[in-house]
């Protein structure tokens, strides 16, 4: 990672991953604890999954490697006959929400039947994509067959005008919205260069008043999405990269923001480590998605595949 001493980022990578891997089942809701929220901190896990699958981050790392394979492994687990597809038919009205792991994980070409049926389930009972993350993933994972128009969504964004309340409130819609037009920096977006640079400007806006206000989370989606969009690192932005090096714990955690930071227990038991995952997971799995976009040997304007 540029800006960072050499071997700094790699290692920090790392630790990312060994951190995640420490908590690894706690990405799993438990039995009776399946409300749709749950499920949010195992979509990303799938998210950030199919990434790093498709980049081939692992080619030569085996300590990357090594991860993958063991979160496809909880992934498979969840979604073989599992927590995924019990829930998604127990819960239809948030069924499509729910199936996202497995439709993730659908996106580098595994099968469970149980999931299948359930999905067949959804689409003949008439639900839809309620968010744009559900239409992307259902895309992914080849049951959309036409393209979406995403680019659309990142002139929506940069249509508006934000004053700094409504920068804060729409930031995580900035970054999601360049996830989705760069297929998760698999691609160039469908924007012309003005369109492009004048997103990387607001890009910066966001990350410039993340950084400000310690929202660690925020400023890691903003150079994830500059990393994405392929925008020539700034000094800010390595200075930026610098603060992010300085708010990991000595774990290998990010924790959510300066705030999440200075009140995290730190009494050894089970309530304290629930807590500790809940302020973390997000940042952490974030800074794994920064670190291996940066260190990646993506072909310029290679497309993250879909399942047809």
């Amino acid at each position: 990672m540029a800006g960072e001493p050499g071997g700094a980022a790699p290692q920090r990578l790392h630790q990312n991953l060994a951190w995640l891997g420490h908590h690894l089942p706690r990405f799993t809701p438990d039995p009776g604890q399946e409300e749709r929220s749950r499920f949010k901190p195992l979509t990303e896990l799938a998210v950030i999954h199919a990434s790093l699958t498709a980049w081939g981050a692992a080619a030569g790392d085996d300590t990357v490697g090594a991860a993958l394979d063991r979160w496809r492994e909880l992934l498979t687990e969840a979604c073989t006959d599992g927590v995924v597809p019990r829930a998604a038919r127990d819960r239809p009205a948030d069924g499509l929400y729910v199936m996202q792991p497995y439709l993730w994980l659908r996106s580098t070409g595994y099968r469970s039947d149980a999931c299948e049926d359930v999905l067949r389930f959804l689409q003949r009972d008439g639900h839809r994509p309620q968010s744009a993350g559900v239409l992307y993933s259902l895309r992914k994972a080849g049951y959309i067959r036409r393209e979406i128009d995403w680019a659309r969504l990142c002139r929506e964004v940069l249509g508006r005008s934000y004053t700094p309340a409504a920068l804060d409130h729409d930031a995580y819609r900035i970054t999601h919205a360049v996830f989705y037009a760069t297929d998760m920096g698999g691609a160039r977006p469908a924007l012309g260069d003005e369109e492009t640079h004048r997103l990387a400007a607001l890009l910066r806006r966001v990350a410039e008043r993340a950084d400000t206000g310690g929202r660690w989370d925020l400023l890691t989606e903003a150079l994830v999405a500059l990393s994405f969009l392929g925008a020539a690192p700034t000094t800010g932005d390595e200075s930026a990269l610098q603060r992010l090096a300085a708010a990991h714990r000595p774990d290998g955690a990010v924790p959510l923001d300066a705030r999440a930071a200075r009140e995290l227990p730190t009494e050894p038991d089970e309530d304290s480590r629930r807590a500790v995952f809940g302020r973390c997971y997000h940042s952490t799995l974030v800074h794994v998605l920064l670190g291996a976009h940066r260190a990646s040997s993506l072909p310029e304007g290679k497309v993250m595949p879909s399942v047809r």
